[in-house]
């Protein structure tokens, strides 16, 4: 049973940098999970357990995803980091695996680390560190 839901600003835009000022134009992050800790003020959230981290087109799913925020923004991510059974899925037929993956709002990319693994369209790139730009445009055929 999800007990924990959030909703929660990001900076992603084809103009991010208008949207990094504009915080009432910026997509929502919803994320949910079994459990949510708030630490230090606030700016920093702990959730644990069947967690899911989602923005339209990607999905980011882990044992634990940890949200730090802005500090003079209100509810603004920065950068989320998942940890355990990390996975991601992508607009654009991308999903991977690793031991880690980051999450920066600003520069909409993530970034997989620890044995990680894309695959695309059943092509498979696996090396210890993958940085992959999150798309604009969401895929319409994607061929598994």
């Amino acid at each position: 049973m999800l007990v924990a839901l959030y909703m929660l600003a990001s900076a992603a835009t084809t103009d991010a940098d208008s949207a990094w000022r504009d915080e009432d134009q910026a997509p929502r992050v919803i994320v949910e999970a079994d459990s949510l800790d708030r630490i230090d003020k606030d700016r920093l959230l702990v959730f644990m357990g069947k967690a899911v981290a989602r923005q339209y087109p990607w999905r980011l799913y882990a044992d634990r995803i940890e949200i730090y925020l802005d500090e003079t923004v209100p509810d603004r991510i920065l950068r989320a980091v998942a940890i355990g059974n990390a996975r991601i899925t992508t607009g654009d037929c991308r999903k991977g695996r690793a031991e880690r993956v980051e999450y920066y709002a600003r520069d909409q990319r993530m970034v997989l680390s620890g044995s990680a693994r894309l695959w695309r369209e059943r092509k498979l790139i696996s090396r210890e560190t993958i940085v992959i730009h999150l798309p604009q445009t969401v895929a319409t055929d994607c061929a598994w």
